[in-house]
């Protein structure tokens, strides 16, 4: 069954959980690139930033974790049971 703009729906056997896989691994990787250019700037001044600027650290530094567990969660093999 598609959509009206010809997009196949989640249930339909079109739908490749293993393309979504890596799709999901490669937004995981992007995340993890941008958070690390974002906190380089800033790790090494960290005592002297202000609230907001400690905020800008811990944000980036969370947006590499979310990447990591993105990236972990795409390439991780679905067990198979018999």
């Amino acid at each position: 069954m598609k959509s009206e703009a010809g997009l196949s729906f989640i249930g339909s056997p079109a739908f490749n959980t293993k393309k979504m896989s890596k799709w999901i691994a490669a937004f995981g990787a992007i995340f993890v690139l941008l958070g690390l250019f974002q906190i380089v700037k800033y790790l090494s001044d960290y005592d002297v930033l202000s609230q907001y600027g400690k905020g800008y650290v811990w944000g980036s530094g969370f947006l590499i974790v979310l990447g990591a567990a993105l990236i972990f969660g795409g390439l991780k093999k679905k067990k198979t049971s018999l």
